[in-house]
């Protein structure tokens, strides 16, 4: 049935993935009540009916028929399929690319615009003074404006034709539409104030890019969260909650040792090594050699040096001067910043994951390679990404395009699919892009190598819809590093605060903070989308992956030519200094600053690995004693990409082939790691409470599948987030544990705990889904390293009230159990027959700006769900959850793909959501059931195959 035939009786257009937070709601009380009676009187509920049924059907997209468009140069079909993807076809690049635009822009405007206001600090401007703080930060780093100079002075000629192709047909979709004809939220907002949707530009396309960059920008939270347990843990109990990656049992995704003499190299002259777990700020103490320097105390235990100094040394976990509670305060302020910020397309850069492997032909079933990839973001609606093909009728010099996959609604081009040569996938590499710096700020300017240097200065005005306009000045150095603290009052607090070594110059009223990221730096990651959708082989496939700077990704590859292999790009910083990249580093010290960029022949890739297979799951790239630079020294601990391993050594074994079915089945494996190590253990603990043991039996004979029906996988999970907060939860600081958890604890003040047995109530900071433990496979790694330790102080826990306390291990996994079973009793009920997995751990896909917050009638009018999952929390069907936050899903499985190289329609793929961003249109989840199953849709790519699941044609005309 023709899309626009399937209307309900209203239609709320909703954004995309990204998120309108506000840290401050005064103010939206009386917007979102207005809201809700303009939504109200839409669905016909109050007077003006007759409203609702010509807004609905403005906003939705006109499917077949014919357009015409001015600035085409011939006609251009858009075919669209039962679920509403198109697929575009063109005898021109400029005709393809605009078409894109327009097509995009039917379906997605408004979160596409909402987009473009977040990435240029405008948020104010449609949503008002709540967005101000968000505005004055992202105005503060920049990411139009960098953007603007990667248009004017660094991307190619073609690529800037491509984006100003793009933006016509953007354009061409509003012109003589008002708001309300392109969404029902403009119709809302035009009640709160005058704001008009403005004409798209190429560099709205390519700040985008930033936002992605920010959300994949690497290790910066793991590097403040060490700081932050400084306050409640000591250097040795900080070092076993960041254990060294298990290169020995999780492998790498480079194997093949071609960097044995590069390194070999390094040793030779003298060079710095990869450094091993980066060192954190402890409770006293000197630098070790990776810590930073305090004032009093001994050495911090260090890592072995050069190319040694890996996964496998250990670093120093050292600290400020006297206690770390100051430099915690300070650090949690800028955690909040951060967690304020809009996601563009993850939680806040947590839980950023991804799967992706590639089978050699010789271990298929059709003898060429197969190629999945399902990438971990955050759920939203609509889908972070957009379905679509773009095809030149004739490949030629005129029009060079024939490629199908996925994109982003607000860019041109294809971000992940295949083309009629290649197909690849993406991963995040984590890679460490970010430094923190202090600044000795004075009234004329900043201290660098005893030199004072003036600030480079702007001014920025703020408009606010509803108020006043906001002018801020930003300031930043020399080397274009904004000091991020003039934007909030907290951080200026880590200025004030944080430590450093004797040497430093005087404090004064504080330091400043200023930020060094790669993505600040004009770049190509424009040009590399428009490489990779034409290379027809790997040396195009490199030649564009050295394009793509930020945000660095695992790139996977496969070819028709029956080749594999793998690459990691991207702009990635070198560092003399050891400590350098661990915690804020002194910025007056030039010996801190970046030395340059590893060169792009020097990167990790493979070509044809003869064990037939590559595997990227957010593990270490390469073994750190292998590689001569750190990359980073908080990778993945590849238990995902351990597991997709082995399920491929099974299939393999014995002369086994792989079919496009396989790999969609490893897909969707349940598999729980953490509970093949644990139930053994749990299976032998005595547990008096017949009902405890009623529950325990649950385990036996479970095959540790964490299947939505499952009771067996509901009382697992349970009893290892009650393990996690009983041994680990209970001991971090504040800071880091989740809102609403209060606990009495030992009173610390600026020389350390007070030994008066005084005890202080203190409640945790953190959301839900960014709270610690997580319980992600960085705690699985914890817990396997203190198995055998089973006298170890982590299991050591005071009684609390009925329940007994624990002395040791078993004692504690028997008050787990306890706990688990009186938790799931409150949750599911005492009759464990109906307890399920799925019960738990559940999917709501929520409109991001307004169905996250305000009047249950505006959620449910464009939220959606909840869909019982299977799957968890490091399982290669990683739909993730927070084991200090509760059991809801927080981040899942954006799509899931797998490209069939011998007969690329017989290609599968999926979304989450749908294409369309209209609320009541059918196509806004129509796709998720059939995701949360596990099933993929049929992938047409020919023009034969397309027009057989072609339901809509419309045609675009000059």
């Amino acid at each position: 049935m023709p899309p626009n035939t399937t209307a309900t009786t209203g239609d709320t257009a909703t954004t995309g993935a990204t998120s309108v937070k506000s840290g401050r709601k005064k103010g939206r009380k009386a917007r979102l009540l207005v809201l809700v009676l303009v939504l109200a009187v839409i669905a016909g509920i109050a007077y003006g009916a007759y409203w609702s049924i010509s807004t609905v059907r403005a906003s939705f997209p006109q499917t077949t028929g014919t357009i015409k468009l001015d600035g085409l140069s011939g006609p251009v079909d858009v075919k669209r399929d039962g679920y509403g993807i198109p697929q575009i076809y063109a005898s021109s690049d400029e005709d393809l690319f605009m078409a894109q635009g327009y097509v995009q822009a039917q379906d997605r405007f408004y979160e596409m615009d909402v987009r473009r206001h977040m990435t240029s600090g405008r948020l104010s401007e449609m949503f008002g003074k709540g967005q101000v703080k968000n505005d004055e930060f992202l105005r503060t780093l920049g990411w139009d404006r960098v953007a603007e100079q990667e248009y004017k002075t660094k991307l190619s000629d073609s690529t800037k034709k491509y984006l100003q192709a793009y933006a016509k047909g953007v354009n061409a979709y509003l012109q003589g539409r008002e708001g309300k004809d392109i969404s029902l939220e403009y119709a809302a907002l035009g009640l709160t104030n005058d704001y008009k949707p403005a004409q798209w530009t190429p560099v709205d396309s390519v700040s985008w890019l930033k936002a992605m960059a920010w959300d994949l920008r690497g290790n910066m939270r793991d590097e403040i969260d060490r700081a932050l347990m400084t306050s409640r843990l000591g250097p040795q109990q900080i070092q076993d909650l960041y254990p060294a990656y298990p290169a020995g049992r999780n492998k790498p995704i480079v194997q093949d040792g071609r960097y044995d003499e590069l390194t070999k190299t390094f040793q030779q002259s003298g060079a710095t090594g990869s450094q091993g777990s980066t060192g954190t700020t402890g409770t006293t103490g000197t630098t070790g050699t990776t810590g930073t320097t305090g004032t009093t105390g001994t050495a911090g235990t260090t890592g072995t040096t050069g190319t040694t100094q890996g996964a496998t040394g250990t670093t120093g976990t050292t600290g400020p001067t006297g206690t770390g509670t100051s430099l915690g305060s300070q650090l949690g302020g800028f955690t909040e910043v951060m967690d304020d910020l809009p996601a563009a397309v993850g939680v806040n850069g947590q839980g950023i994951g991804s799967n992706s492997w590639v089978v050699a032909g010789k271990y298929t079933i059709t003898g060429k390679p197969l190629l999945a990839n399902d990438p971990h973001l955050s759920a939203s609606l609509p889908s972070v990404w957009y379905q679509m093909g773009l095809h030149c009728r004739t490949v030629s010099a005129k029009c060079q395009y024939d490629v199908t996959g996925y994109t982003f609604a607000g860019m041109p081009g294809v971000i992940i699919g295949h083309n009629g040569k290649i197909a690849w996938g993406m991963t995040n590499s984590g890679v460490d892009v970010t430094d923190l710096y202090l600044e000795k700020v004075s009234a004329n300017g900043y201290l660098y190598d005893g030199k004072v240097r003036p600030f480079k200065t702007r001014e920025e005005t703020i408009d606010v819809a509803g108020g006043k306009a906001k002018t801020i000045v930003v300031r930043q150095t020399q080397d274009g590093m904004p000091l991020l603290s003039d934007r909030d009052d907290e951080l200026v607090q880590v200025g004030r605060k944080a430590s450093v070594n004797a040497a430093a110059p005087d404090r004064g009223d504080g330091y400043g903070v200023a930020l060094r990221w790669t993505a600040l730096d004009p770049g190509t990651s424009m040009d590399a989308v428009f490489a990779l959708d034409k290379a027809a082989g790997w040396g195009d496939f490199r030649a564009a992956a050295a394009l793509f700077d930020v945000p660095s990704q695992n790139l996977v590859y496969a070819g028709t030519d029956n080749h594999i292999g793998y690459t990691l790009p991207g702009k990635i910083p070198t560092r003399s200094a050891k400590d350098a990249g661990a915690v804020p580093a002194p910025g007056w010290d030039s010996k801190y600053r970046w030395t340059g960029f590893i060169k792009q022949d020097e990167l990790p890739y493979e070509y044809d690995p003869d064990r037939g297979y590559i595997v990227t799951a957010n593990q270490a790239v390469v073994d750190p004693d292998k590689y001569p630079y750190t990359l980073t020294t908080d990778w993945g601990y590849g238990t995902r990409s351990q597991r997709i391993t082995d399920l491929i050594e099974s299939k393999i074994k014995d002369g086994g082939k792989i079919s496009t079915d396989d790999m969609r089945q490893m897909q969707m494996d349940n598999s729980s790691e953490i509970a093949k190590l644990l139930v053994p253990k749990l299976l032998k603990i005595n547990l008096d409470d017949p009902e405890v043991r009623q529950a325990q039996k649950l385990l036996e004979g479970w095959d540790y599948t964490q299947d939505a029906d499952s009771a067996a996988a509901a009382y697992f999970n349970s009893v290892w987030r009650n393990i996690l907060k009983l041994a680990f939860g209970n001991k971090l600081p504040k800071e880091v544990r989740v809102k609403g958890q209060c606990l009495w604890v030992d009173k610390i003040d600026s020389t350390g705990p007070v030994d008066d047995d005084t005890k202080v109530r203190e409640c945790g900071q953190r959301d839900a889904d960014q709270a610690q433990p997580d319980g992600g496979d960085r705690w699985f790694e914890v817990v396997r390293t203190l198995m055998d330790k089973p006298d170890s102080d982590w299991w050591k826990t005071p009684a609390s009230g009925t329940r007994p306390k624990a002395a040791n291990r078993d004692q504690l996994f028997a008050r787990a159990m306890i706990d688990a079973r009186w938790e799931l009793t409150a949750k599911l009920g005492k009759d464990i027959d109906t307890w399920s997995w799925g019960r738990l751990h559940r999917l709501f896909l929520k409109n991001q700006t307004l169905g996250t917050e305000g009047p249950k009638v505006l959620q449910y009018l464009l939220n959606r769900g909840p869909w019982k999952l299977s799957g968890g929390e490091a399982a290669v069907n990683a739909s993730g959850w927070n084991a200090a936050g509760g059991y809801n899903v927080v981040w899942v499985p954006s799509m899931r793909m797998v490209v069939n190289l011998a007969d690329l329609d017989k290609s599968k793929w999926i979304n989450l959501a749908g294409a369309s961003g209209h609320a009541f249109s059918a196509h806004y989840t129509d796709q998720t059931g059939k995701w949360a199953k596990g099933e993929l849709l049929p992938w047409s790519f020919s023009a034969k195959a397309v027009d057989k699941s072609t339901s809509d044609t419309l045609v675009l005309k000059p």
